[in-house]
């Protein structure tokens, strides 16, 4: 089968999103299927852009709600026509609610495809955020409003777990739903003992107060809705029994100043470690 994969965020985006529609470009290609990405341009500012040949970018814009995304132009919509007229797709999978999303919905509707959509994120639990100027349950109800006038209009709902197949199912979206969790790259292979060691060794080079400590870690986006700051609650706890711990954040994110500023501010700075962006394999 031809699939066309529409997203609004891809490499250097780093989030959940970018990360679950390369799986899924990689293993329907694994699988013998043709795959492409169709997704917006990154400025040079965002770092290096990945050129793949599978992927098709397209004009952007600022996002006004989040500085690390960006959307496709309404300019750039004939062209990410052309594309898929150029494809000839058998199927196209939507993994976005924003432009990315118009464009192929109008698509799927003029060439008569079903509507096939993931629904990666509970909006109702993110936006309020994001959009902090407005209050919080307005915010929640406007969220509600577009995730069913959305999910309504699709044929089939792809969700990676049964929590947010319950929450679109609360909204009175009853559609053909399909759970697919987000896998786990085979380029993941275990280590030996003597690679991790090696790694550990280099984490302490870069971060001296690591040494001989172990470790809480948190792998993720630091964002509000992560709640990383949680931990430092955690850690605190955990200090208060035993000296030997210490919390490395694995991730960067909107809310990375504001945890960093707790931990100084509850004196656990030299038992964090905040690592920024890493590469998925380190």
């Amino acid at each position: 089968m031809r699939i066309a994969l529409v997203t609004d965020c891809y490499w250097p985006r780093v989030n959940g999103v970018t990360v679950s529609v390369q799986i899924y470009r990689d293993e329907l290609i694994r699988m013998g299927h043709e795959a492409i990405i169709l997704c917006p341009e990154y400025p040079s500012s965002f770092g290096p852009v990945r050129r793949e040949a599978s992927v098709r970018r397209f004009r952007s814009m600022a996002n006004g709600i989040s500085k690390e995304d960006r959307l496709i132009r309404p300019a750039a919509f004939a062209a990410f026509f052309r594309a898929l007229e150029r494809f000839n797709p058998d199927v196209i999978h939507i993994n976005t609610e924003f432009m990315a999303n118009i464009v192929a919905r109008a698509y799927a509707k003029l060439r008569g495809y079903p509507i096939l959509v993931t629904s990666h994120t509970d909006w109702e639990d993110y936006i309020a955020n994001y959009i902090t100027f407005m209050p919080e349950r307005f915010m929640k109800a406007t969220a509600r409003f577009i995730m069913r006038s959305l999910y309504r209009t699709a044929d089939v709902i792809i969700t990676p777990s049964r929590t947010q197949q319950r929450k679109l199912e609360g909204y009175n979206i009853r559609k053909r739903y399909i759970v697919i969790p987000t896998g786990i790259s085979g380029d993941f292979a275990p280590r030996g003992p003597s690679d991790v060691a090696a790694y550990r060794a280099s984490l302490e080079a870069r971060f001296p107060r690591l040494a001989g400590k172990r470790i809480i870690l948190f792998a993720g986006r630091v964002t509000i809705e992560k709640n990383a700051k949680f931990l430092l609650s955690v850690l605190r706890r955990v200090l208060a029994s035993r000296g030997d711990v210490a919390l490395v954040l694995a991730g960067d994110g909107p809310a990375r100043a504001s945890v960093e500023s707790a931990a100084r501010r509850w004196g656990l700075a030299d038992s964090c470690a905040f690592m920024g962006y890493v590469d998925r394999s380190e």
